[in-house]
Order: C-alpha cells, then structure tokens, then sequence
C-alpha cells in the first residue's frame, strides 16, 4: 500500500510539469525513478528539449546528479554526441538535442550519483516532419 501512494505521488507529481506538447517514459533501476520527458513528435533537424526527473525509491527528487543522454540509431551507427543536462532543480535535468536522421532512436540516459552509475533505456522514433 505504501508503495502504490509513493508511486501515485510520483506520478503526480510528473503529470503536474509536463510541459504542453510533450509526453514522458518511466523507468526504475536499482530504487531510481528516471522520467524522460519528450515532445510527442519529434523531427528530423530541429532542437528538441528533452527533461529528465530523477526520484528515489521514497519519491523524493535528486538533484546534484549527473545526468547524460546518450542517443544511438540502431540501424546506422554513427557518431553522436552525448550532451550533459542542465539541472533545473526538484530532480528536474534538461538537454538539447538534435537528431538529423529519421528512424528508430535508443536515448540511454546515465545518471551519475554519489559515485554508482545507472542507466535506462528508452527508444524514440524520429520523423521527417
């Protein structure tokens, strides 16, 4: 019972800064809630503002992580960078990106804290409009 009003509390308190337009993805490794928030259609050849959140396993934020987003095409490997987010604070991380192929994307988010690495997986279609 507790574990289901931890994750309710979460997940209100996500729905509640989803910017308009976007959508999120969840995941938990080892106790950390990762959300990764993306625009619900992203586009070949234009910025995007891609947020992380971070909880524990109480659903309190972490801040003071960090947090690197990895993209990789899976069909043609190539060389991508992988920007380090900004923290925004209340366990809130941002990062621009810009993919310039269209297709299937894997966003591997690593979180760098107190010394132990995690990361989480999410994948991404990318559009030509």
């Amino acid at each position: 019972m507790l574990g289901l009003l931890a994750m309710l509390g979460l997940l209100a308190a996500c729905g509640g800064d989803l910017p308009a337009g976007y959508v999120s993805d969840h995941q938990t490794v080892d106790g950390l809630s990762i959300t990764l928030e993306h625009p619900t259609h992203l586009t070949l050849a234009n910025d995007a503002d891609l947020f992380v959140t971070l909880h524990d396993a109480t659903g309190q934020p972490i801040d003071n992580a960090t947090v690197v987003l990895n993209p990789d095409m899976p069909a043609m490997r190539m060389g991508t960078t992988a920007p380090i987010a900004d923290q925004l604070g209340n366990g809130r991380y941002r990062a621009r990106m810009v993919f310039l192929m269209a297709g299937e994307w894997r966003i591997q988010v690593s979180v760098l804290l107190n010394g132990t690495q995690r990361s989480a997986t999410f994948l991404q279609t990318i559009s030509q409009q």
